[in-house]
């Protein structure tokens, strides 16, 4: 990585921390209205609605989806309630009516079913970037509303749909800060192609997104010691000292 974006990372980074630190804040006031709203067993109101039952945030979503005019930004974590068949559909669909999609992910994308979907999406035109830590799971349309999945080990599993508010715009505030500091996950020909030039093309990508080994035999089909000869082979012709410069070697040279 060039020095000029180690210093632009570095640069991003405090406004990164600074909207966590603010959403943080916000969340926790949230916290304590939805227990009070829970606890008297009054309806939600104001820019906050509770959703309690799970299933009923797997039909949210599709809704809120439709509702957009512009532009979708998920932060997407383990573990994933996406419909992926309905998904694969709803999201080109959008996209060629000119939808923008953004999405973060987690590391343990890579390692999960969600990956390949990743990668179709991607080929359709979503823009998708890979966080070490995915704070939450939440989903932003336009800047109309939000829907906030609480985490599984949360004492409390009431979701939450946050509409126009200081709230909202800290959700999308701490979006947009993520998203300058997160790195992003080429494209790549769906994985079909034939022949070794093909297989190259997807250990250069997994590289790029920050797979193991592990990952990258996984999804070759091949054993851990072939996977890593592949690798050093692949380093070695790009010159490169480590797995990341190999995966920016790779883009930067057009082969992602």
């Amino acid at each position: 990585m060039a020095d000029t974006d180690v210093e632009a990372l570095a640069e991003n980074l405090p406004a990164a921390q600074a909207a966590l630190d603010e959403f943080d804040e916000h969340i926790s006031e949230l916290r304590a209205l939805a227990h009070d709203l829970l606890i008297h067993q009054r309806p939600s109101h104001g820019p906050v609605e509770l959703v309690r039952d799970g299933s009923e945030v797997r039909k949210l979503f599709p809704r809120l989806q439709a509702s957009a005019r512009s532009d979708v930004c998920i932060l997407n974590r383990a573990p994933y309630y996406a419909d992926f068949a309905a998904q694969a559909k709803a999201e080109p669909a959008m996209i060629r009516a000119g939808i923008r999609y953004k999405g973060i992910y987690g590391p343990e994308m890579l390692e999960s079913e969600m990956f390949q979907h990743v990668r179709r999406w991607v080929a359709a035109g979503e823009r998708a970037r890979l966080l070490p830590e995915v704070p939450m799971k939440l989903a932003i349309f336009d800047d109309n509303c939000a829907l906030l999945v609480v985490p599984e080990e949360s004492e409390s599993r009431t979701h939450l749909i946050v509409h126009p508010s200081g709230l909202l715009d800290g959700a999308i505030a701490m979006f947009d800060a993520l998203w300058r500091v997160a790195t992003p996950v080429p494209a790549l020909a769906p994985a079909s192609g034939p022949g070794a030039a093909q297989e190259d093309k997807e250990v250069l990508f997994l590289l790029a997104a920050g797979a193991t080994d592990q990952v990258i035999a996984r999804q070759l089909g091949v054993g851990e010691r072939t996977a890593h000869r592949r690798v050093k082979a692949l380093m070695d012709s790009l010159g490169a000292s480590t797995r990341f410069q190999a995966g920016i070697q790779a883009a930067r040279r057009g082969l992602l």
